[in-house]
């Protein structure tokens, strides 16, 4: 009758709320899954392309930390390649100046003979011979060349004075030298030389009173 007409809509009433009600469910439970999802994608990809962000970054300054290692070694060498060329040519200098110094170096002076004493003292008690016409004035004027001293103050001839041009004569293992002019700048005593320098180039050398031509 009427009222199980009314009974059973009710009931497929019901139902279809009950349906309707579980399809919203489920449509609000995939979207949250989808979002949640999403988001995780997200997430992964941001770390990703940070941590090779990071790892560019890495690669980056160790490429840097290299290539300064690799100049500072080259400027080291270099320093060292410097100093190494520096050494070898004050070395080089300074076997041409002790080259130098022993070709000018003077002979030694040989020792006199024993028969040098013996003939003076039988000079001496020879008797005094007769000066022959002229020899007074003679021995008179070779006097004050012997008395002379072999080093004035300014240099072993009075004539070679601190200041003075001279030319270069003599010279062995400078025979470059030979004929230049020179000026002379100091008497070195100890080493028994005078200090010139040539005139142009400047080169400072030393030499012995028989290799100035006056």
């Amino acid at each position: 009758g009427p009222v199980e007409m009314v009974s059973h809509r009710r009931q497929l009433e019901q139902l279809i709320a009950r349906e309707a009600n579980a399809a919203l469910v489920k449509l609000q439970a995939d979207e949250h899954f989808m979002k949640v999802q999403a988001e995780a994608e997200a997430a992964a990809e941001a770390a990703a392309a940070a941590q090779a962000a990071e790892a560019k970054a890495a690669a980056e300054a160790a490429a840097a930390a290299e290539a300064e290692a690799a100049a500072a070694a080259e400027a080291a060498a270099a320093e060292a390649a410097a100093a190494e060329a520096a050494a070898t040519e004050a070395a080089a200098a300074g076997e041409a100046a002790a080259a130098l110094n022993a070709n000018e170096m003077p002979a030694p002076a040989p020792a006199p003979a024993p028969a040098l004493a013996t003939e003076a003292i039988e000079s001496a008690t020879d008797p005094a011979p007769v000066p022959a016409p002229g020899a007074a004035e003679e021995a008179n004027t070779k006097a004050p060349a012997a008395a002379a001293p072999l080093r004035p103050s300014k240099g072993p001839l009075s004539a070679i004075e601190v200041g003075s041009v001279v030319r270069l004569k003599g010279l062995a293992k400078r025979g470059d030298l030979n004929g230049q002019e020179v000026k002379v700048v100091k008497w070195d005593e100890k080493m028994q030389r005078y200090g010139v320098k040539v005139l142009g180039s400047g080169e400072a050398v030393k030499v012995k009173k028989t290799n100035i031509d006056l």
